[in-house]
């Protein structure tokens, strides 16, 4: 039998101290490792980005061409992720604006054998392309233009 002073406990465990000191440890780790997490799959998801930020072109594209009142034409160049857009003033097709598709140079663009892709535009938004197949670390997606909402979507 062990007999104890009466003001002496047992240790029954770790002291708040201790423990936020762990967890501010644990935190500061997990700081340092998040980039390098992060790092290790940058091509993930790009097939699906890519895919949707041609679908969001097309769409602001399809816009401007229904604010105008006015023929609108989206080329894309795969190789350099830059596109153009272009709206009719008279006889002639002006530049509008220049986007730039970040993640392309990750993702294989299959277009029927076409340099660029290409979509048309009529004033009243009806929107004409070829199907764009993307193949991506995270598989393969497909652009197609719908003749029923008049505008583009992604399939897998």
């Amino acid at each position: 039998m062990v007999i104890r002073a009466p003001n002496t406990r047992l240790p029954r465990g770790h002291t708040l101290w201790e423990m936020l000191l762990v967890l501010a440890v644990l935190g500061a780790v997990c700081g340092l490792a998040a980039p390098a997490v992060r790092a290790a799959k940058p091509q993930a998801g790009a097939a699906s980005q890519v895919a949707r930020e041609i679908v969001a072109l097309i769409d602001n594209a399809r816009l401007t061409a229904l604010q105008r009142g006015t023929a609108v034409e989206v080329r894309v160049d795969p190789s350099s992720g830059q596109a153009w857009v272009f709206a009719a003033e008279g006889d002639t097709m002006r530049l509008v604006w220049t986007p730039r598709l970040e993640r392309l140079s990750a993702v294989e663009i299959l277009a029927d054998g076409e340099p660029r892709l290409r979509y048309a535009i009529t004033p009243d938004g009806q929107t004409f392309g070829r199907p764009v197949v993307l193949h991506g670390a995270d598989g393969t997606r497909q652009i197609i233009v719908d003749p029923w909402t008049r505008g583009a979507s992604v399939s897998r």
